[in-house]
């Protein structure tokens, strides 16, 4: 494995308030349910989730969004959540079966910033 740079749709689903193991599992699922190329609970309040742009990235990251977006509809649980996107070149390591194995390389905090504008602070149940 070698680093390329490769196009990538990033998703950050940010919880101001932290996930808890209620509501992480739930976010979790929908994120699986996306099949994501890579995907880390980065803190305690950010799931980064990476799509391959050639690999029908776009319309995988806009259907967890949908996702994500019904969610914090469903429940006051779910209410404060944010989500955010950015679409970059990052240094990724890529596996045989063409999935990437290790966090992409590349400082974007477009995401991140994006999902906390979307993020109704203070909302959560």
């Amino acid at each position: 494995m070698t680093g390329k740079s490769e196009n990538i749709f990033e998703v950050c689903v940010y919880n101001p308030d932290g996930f808890t193991e209620r509501d992480y599992f739930q976010v979790r699922d929908e994120v699986l349910a996306a099949n994501p190329d890579y995907w880390q609970l980065f803190q305690p309040s950010t799931v980064n989730i990476f799509f391959l742009h050639r690999k029908n990235g776009q319309e995988r990251s806009d259907k967890l969004i949908s996702k994500i977006q019904r969610l914090k509809k469903s429940s006051a649980l779910f209410a404060a959540l944010g989500v955010g996107v950015d679409q970059r070149d990052y240094i990724v390591d890529i596996d045989s079966l063409d999935k990437i194995t290790t966090m992409p390389i590349g400082i974007s905090l477009k995401a991140i910033n994006n999902a906390k504008k979307d993020s109704s602070a203070g909302v959560a149940g």
